[in-house]
């Protein structure tokens, strides 16, 4: 597929590992192909107080911002690492 805008709606159970690995990949094909934008911070673990409110939010707020940005550049949400993210 190479239009993001062709999915209304998909669903995929993830831990925030998962996402920090894929950010942290994603990160380096966006450097390496010189894309424009500056890459979303994604934030760092929380060994304690993972499961409070605003850990969760900012984790969740970071995860939209990565799919948001990834969704603007054909080259990273036709890469075979996001893809393979959401395979079942």
């Amino acid at each position: 597929m190479n239009d993001p805008s062709g999915f209304t709606s998909l669903t995929v159970w993830k831990r925030y590992n998962d996402f920090k690995k894929l950010h942290f990949e994603l990160e380096q094909i966006h450097r390496q192909l010189y894309l424009p934008g500056k890459f979303p911070d994604f934030p760092k673990g929380h060994t304690f107080n993972r499961f409070e409110y605003q850990v969760i939010e900012e984790r969740k707020q970071a995860a939209v911002s990565l799919l948001q940005f990834v969704g603007n550049h054909v080259q990273l949400f036709t890469a075979k690492i996001f893809n393979k993210f959401f395979e079942v």
